[in-house]
């Protein structure tokens, strides 16, 4: 509390989100300077695993958090605490954190910018669903791993035009690993699909929701496909619904 990180809230403490941010952002290579090591099995962290593992394709083996039970090797980057690793790998938006944050205090300068701006968002993000309060009924729980807005994912629909949107695979069955995309089934009004450039930009906005999670989204005609079909509805759930 002395250093203005946390504040007492009736009488809880509370972190202080516009102090954590800047101290997070500036404060992290000088309070945890990166301890390298040599090639070793561990959980990949920075570029190996998401959200920097979608948008920078470095072609060489990620840094790794040093455990017997990783699942990749590469160069050994000393991680906060000893337990971090399997903390993470248990609590994936913790995992992207912290992946973001060695980006920040390991990283090249290419991560190091992207980690700035993804973190920027998610502290910024938090502090304003503290602030709004969103939370309850607001909160669309998908699984073991997500919770949505109800009220972005509304506006969204309202404003692509989405008729139904469903979310199915991995995520919907509660088993996202931090290499998992998001799989949609999304259903457009009549008149309303979107152009190349829309799409693209859907997906970007569909994948900030989805805590910067890269997101596949098909449309109702591949459960023609009755293999598909019978895979994708056997844990499909619906978000929203219009006709509903």
């Amino acid at each position: 509390m002395a250093a203005g990180l946390v504040a007492d809230i009736e009488g809880q403490p509370r972190p202080v989100l516009a102090a954590l941010q800047s101290f997070v952002l500036y404060g992290a290579p000088y309070a945890y300077p990166a301890v390298w090591g040599a090639m070793t099995r561990g959980f990949p962290t920075i570029c190996g695993v998401a959200p920097l593992k979608e948008i920078v394709g470095t072609g060489e083996p990620p840094p790794v958090w040093p455990h017997p039970e990783g699942v990749a090797r590469g160069p050994a980057l000393l991680p906060l605490y000893r337990n971090l690793p399997l903390a993470a790998r248990d609590d994936l938006a913790l995992y992207a954190l912290l992946a973001l944050f060695d980006a920040l205090r390991a990283g090249r300068a290419r991560e190091r910018e992207l980690a700035t701006r993804l973190l920027k968002e998610r502290l910024s993000g938090e502090a304003s669903r503290e602030s709004a309060g969103v939370n309850g009924d607001d909160a669309v729980v998908i699984g073991k791993d997500l919770t949505v807005s109800r009220k972005a994912l509304n506006s969204l629909a309202e404003r692509f035009h989405i008729r139904r949107l469903s979310i199915f695979g991995s995520a919907a069955r509660g088993e996202l690993r931090p290499d998992s995309d998001i799989d949609l089934l999304v259903e457009f009004e009549p008149e309303g699909a979107p152009s190349l450039w829309t799409q693209t930009e859907l997906q970007d906005e569909l994948s900030r929701l989805f805590g910067g999670r890269p997101v596949d989204v098909v449309p109702p005609e591949v459960l023609r496909n009755p293999y598909r079909r019978k895979a994708i509805e056997r844990d499909l759930k619906v978000l929203i619904d219009e006709a509903a």
